[in-house]
């Protein structure tokens, strides 16, 4: 088959939940995760690979979801979502210039904070592969889903992702790669099934929100279209797999178990109620930046003035103005105050504001199980790839829930965190913000 040539090798379990946590009934919101012994603040209490982890791309309309000729602002790992090649093309890619200016003190060609590219050896339709990973490891971890994913036999999922809903590509995703750990592993795919299947879920046509566009008195029509793209997108899905060599190395029992619409069904609204952001923290293009914005005045007005083609590119790429008009020099990395309003200073903040950055989104079978609260005690990091850091926040003693928060509830008042737990069909919050406030 296509990109048929990566080795495949039996995977590293997925779902070891280590000494920190283990999975318990609660009194009111089902299972959740529970400390096993007494951790401090900033403890890291769990490490969880994704199930499943998907860059998206910063224009979808422009550049495609997932496609294979889709070259997203960032450069990354297909597998682990690790940046990877040298700092200068990532801000190549990020300013949109064919070649960047030479500057004084500064080797943009560094290859530092960023890792090896592993390209594919196979093709797709007689074009070479534009798959890449951030090693060999990764490259052989993601061989059976890649194969799939890259395959012709693929393209309708994708067509389907790009017009509708990306969840129809991540949940097709979920559908293989539980394949292959049945396949490589030899588990019992309702083994397998099981852990997709424990995940919280709904009917993902009535979970979906409902454009503003569409009238109220039309949301029976709205939720039976996506009911029908369901349909469709699980007709492709399972095309897809069945064609695949993978599917020809499986118990045809397990491939048509796995391939039943309440399944796939299953998937989508479990993705849509438990796949958890991924935004990564090591930025090699933000670090820079970062890194010059933190420099001494003399010094970091020079080297912006040198940066300024790279700079206005970052801007102008993201559809920014870069005027110094109505700018207040605020971004992730201020520059002095006594210098914000400079308008050096002010292009330096607007391309850190609009430098790209990645963003995914994952499903993780262990941090899955943790339950919300406004005012949490952990929260999920991801350092330089996509795998989950479940970190506390505060100590936290043996036998107490571990909570994170799933949405961003700090600036938000009562009213507006309870409409926002609705979406994730949860009534109320009972965490000692909410308790507070109500």
């Amino acid at each position: 088959g296509l990109c048929s040539r990566l080795p495949h090798v039996r995977n590293i379990s997925m779902y070891d939940l280590g000494e920190w946590v283990e999975v318990k009934d609660t009194a009111t919101a089902g299972r959740g995760l529970f400390a096993t012994k007494d951790a401090g603040a900033g403890q890291v209490l769990l490490r969880d690979k994704p199930h499943v982890a998907v860059q998206l791309t910063t224009d979808e309309e422009e550049n495609g979801f997932a496609l294979h000729d889709c070259r997203p602002k960032v450069r990354a790992c297909a597998y682990c979502l690790r940046q990877i090649g040298p700092v200068a093309e990532q801000l190549q890619r990020a300013s949109g210039l064919s070649k960047l200016p030479e500057i004084a003190g500064i080797d943009l060609s560094q290859s530092e904070g960023c890792v090896s590219v592993v390209g594919c050896p196979g093709t797709q339709d007689g074009t070479p592969c534009q798959a890449e990973w951030c090693s060999a490891a990764c490259r052989t971890h993601d061989s059976a889903l890649h194969s799939v994913v890259h395959s012709a036999a693929y393209a309708p999922v994708l067509a389907i992702a790009l017009e509708e809903n990306r969840v129809f590509d991540t949940a097709a995703r979920c559908l293989v790669a539980a394949l292959a750990k049945h396949v490589q592993e030899r588990v019992a795919i309702s083994e397998v099934l099981g852990q997709l299947l424990d995940c919280v879920s709904g009917d993902w046509w009535n979970l979906v929100e409902m454009p503003d566009d569409v009238p109220l008195e039309e949301a029976g029509d709205f939720r039976k279209a996506m009911k029908e793209t369901a349909h469709q997108g699980h007709a492709a899905a399972a095309e897809a797999i069945k064609s695949s060599a993978l599917a020809t190395d499986a118990d045809p029992a397990a491939v048509a178990e796995l391939l039943e619409p309440s399944v796939f069904f299953h998937v989508l609204g479990a993705l849509h109620l438990n796949s958890i952001q991924v935004d990564i923290e090591d930025d090699p293009v933000l670090g820079i930046l970062e890194a010059v914005a933190a420099a001494p005045e003399a010094l970091r007005d020079g080297v912006i003035d040198q940066l300024r083609p790279v700079l206005e590119g970052i801007v102008a790429s993201q559809g920014g103005d870069d005027s110094d008009d109505d700018d207040d020099g605020a971004g992730p990395a201020e520059v002095g105050e006594e210098a914000a309003d400079s308008p050096a200073n002010a292009l330096l903040n607007k391309a850190i504001d609009a430098a790209p950055t990645l963003i995914g989104t994952g499903l993780f079978l262990n941090i899955r199980y943790c339950n919300h609260a406004c005012s949490p005690n952990a929260e999920v990091r991801f350092s330089d790839s996509a795998v989950g850091e479940l970190v506390t926040l505060e100590p936290i003693a043996k036998g107490s829930e571990i909570l994170i928060s799933y949405f961003d509830a700090e600036d938000m008042d009562l009213g507006e965190r309870a409409a926002e737990l609705k979406g994730y069909r949860i009534e109320s919050c009972g965490c000692r913000l909410c308790a507070s406030e109500g």
